[in-house]
């Protein structure tokens, strides 16, 4: 009943959102239909890119560590860092990063408002995707005093791990193509 309760909640504040955007939302079976034709056409990258620009837009300008004199490292330093200039390979996740970057440039960080009203409206969709849960943990588990982490309390393992992962798929993905070039080289001469 709890659950059911906070699901309600959830979509009605969905739908509050999406009232003043022209979003419409759509039907459980048209949405798990129209997920399913695109998961069969994602790469392995574009799942790690849609990681890391998720990590930014929930999570960016939360604290990963302090270190010893007192400064903070931020989840979006961290990103920065480590990816530099790198572009995205999948437009809607590369469209998010240039404007972090913009904001980034200005050494601020956008909220996950800016993007759930965002002008774009796949950028709108997106996020309001990623905001939204589709499970809700069980009061019982606290009842029966089992501790399960939550995402911010694991963060800085998320990013970390996640920013492996992107750099080796996108490694793959560029000794995929250079492969294809040297053999098609060799084809060829011959």
């Amino acid at each position: 009943f709890l659950n059911q309760r906070k699901n309600n909640e959830v979509n009605k504040n969905i739908d509050d959102v999406l009232e003043g955007t022209g979003v419409q939302k759509k039907s459980s079976d048209e949405s798990e239909n129209e997920k399913v034709l695109v998961d069969l056409l994602r790469t392995t990258l574009s799942y790690h890119e849609e990681e890391c620009v998720r990590l930014l837009v929930c999570y960016g300008n939360h604290v990963l560590e302090k270190t010893l004199d007192g400064n903070e490292i931020r989840l979006v330093d961290y990103v920065f860092d480590q990816i530099k200039e790198m572009n995205f390979e999948t437009e809607i996740f590369d469209k998010i990063l240039i404007v972090f970057r913009e904001f980034y440039q200005r050494q601020e960080v956008p909220d996950t408002l800016y993007f759930t009203s965002h002008q774009d409206r796949q950028i709108q969709q997106q996020t309001i995707g990623w905001l939204t849960s589709e499970h809700q943990l069980s009061e019982n588990w606290r009842k029966h005093q089992i501790y399960v982490p939550e995402e911010p309390e694991k963060l800085a393992d998320l990013a970390y791990t996640n920013i492996l992962r992107l750099k080796k798929a996108r490694f793959e993905a560029e000794m995929d193509i250079l492969t294809a070039q040297l053999t098609e080289a060799e084809n060829y001469e011959a």
